[in-house]
């Protein structure tokens, strides 16, 4: 659970994550050596709802590359009625070793497969980068709507230009709402300027959806068509936080008068100062223009039992600025950052600087690093940010762990 929270936080780079993969692993392999006892104990845990989701990813660890295929059964038909412990199954899958993985990428896609087994295959082979080849172009037609959602996602993670045709069709007529969305963000990675539009308007509404749309959509936009729409958002109830991380995947500095703006509202005053950085690399702390929590901002999780916020707050780590001091800062280097110039952290997305940004980035630059990659050029695998440390140094070309100096890539 620490992972999963560590993955998407502003506080961890790839050196943090890498570090808690080694205890994940430590942790996995007292239960492989535990034998039959350590899933068994794994699968206790799945009663106390609490440690479900830890107690989920570590069953199906241990059954996916002990090839139990019962057990895996088991979990996969639980998981379909509890949201976490479907996350767990899906963080577990990810983690299996490339030779388990595409084991149980041909086991799932196989036509004699339980109910629900194609969309569990194509989700493994996305999460693995693994290309299941001509079962992705069917399972976009398919009448389960589980592998469609799999299938429209996969599309673009894996850089399918060939199935752009299929995609276009799911986005226009497919019955399901989840579906005609990743059909839209595949679209969007693989170079269709009219679904990164139809995207954008998935951020009207705050959740998941609007920030997953927020990070992608304006990358594919031309900058002057992108401001208007998210100038107009900022100011739209609901829609305020989605545009502004918006803001910072368009990465146009005309945008940053308005974030200074909402650096005065409490609410959005560290994620508008996050969306600064990533824009200017201008580092709020670093320079000097942080400030103090403003007086009376609730802290989550409270000490209060019967609040329902248990969550660590995922703006915990950002820093509030100060705003008269961002403003005047700004006022100052505004002409280094031309509006109309795309940037992340201050530079031009290049290749090479997209690389550096991928091996030393906090994690949410990270991941739109790695969505800049595939805006420049089509048809590329999306890097994956979330997967194992391990894998993601391999693909980067990087020996180890850089802060703790181990060789992660060999663990």
């Amino acid at each position: 659970m620490q992972r999963e929270l560590a993955v998407d936080s502003y506080a961890h780079d790839l050196d943090d994550v890498a570090r808690l993969d080694e205890r994940l692993d430590a942790h996995l392999d007292g239960l492989r050596i535990a034998g039959n006892a350590g899933i068994e104990t794994s699968l206790r845990g799945l009663a106390r709802g609490g440690e479900e989701t830890s107690a989920g990813f570590a069953a199906l660890v241990l059954a996916a590359e002990r090839g139990e295929i019962r057990i895996i059964s088991y979990l996969l038909e639980r998981a379909g009625a509890h949201p976490t412990l479907g996350q767990a199954c899906a963080a577990a899958l990810g983690w299996l070793a490339a030779p388990a993985a595409r084991s149980w990428v041909e086991r799932f896609l196989s036509s004699d497969g339980p109910a629900g087994w194609l969309g569990v295959g194509l989700t493994l082979a996305a999460a693995q980068r693994i290309d299941p080849g001509a079962a992705l172009a069917a399972a976009i037609r398919s009448r389960d709507v589980l592998a469609r959602r799999a299938a429209a996602r996969a599309g673009g993670e894996l850089g399918r230009l060939d199935l752009r045709s299929a995609l276009e069709s799911v986005s226009c007529g497919d019955d399901d709402a989840a579906c005609r969305f990743w059909a839209d963000w595949s679209l969007v990675l693989l170079g269709d300027t009219s679904a990164a539009g139809r995207l954008l308007a998935a951020c009207e509404q705050d959740g998941p959806s609007a920030w997953v749309a927020a990070s992608l959509a304006p990358r594919r936009l031309a900058s002057d068509r992108a401001t208007d729409s998210l100038h107009r958002l900022l100011t739209t109830p609901g829609a305020e936080r989605p545009a502004i991380v918006a803001a910072a995947a368009l990465g146009d500095a005309a945008m940053v008068p308005s974030l200074i703006e909402r650096m005065r509202l409490p609410r959005l005053a560290r994620l508008s100062a996050w969306a600064f950085h990533e824009i200017t690399g201008i580092d709020i702390a670093g320079a000097g223009l942080a400030g103090p929590r403003p007086e009376g901002f609730p802290a989550a999780p409270s000490d209060d039992p019967a609040d329902p916020a248990v969550f660590p707050d995922p703006e915990a780590s950002l820093p509030f600025p100060d705003t008269d001091r961002v403003a005047a800062h700004w006022a100052k280097r505004c002409d280094d950052f031309p509006p109309g110039v795309r940037l992340i952290l201050g530079r031009p997305p290049t290749d090479a600087w997209l690389r550096s940004v991928l091996v030393t980035g906090r994690q949410p630059t990270r991941m739109g690093a790695a969505l800049e990659m595939v805006i420049r050029a089509p048809g590329r695998p999306l890097f994956p940010t979330r997967a194992p440390a391990r894998r993601q140094l391999r693909r980067l070309g990087v020996g180890g762990s850089r802060a703790g100096g181990s060789d992660v890539a060999a663990s």
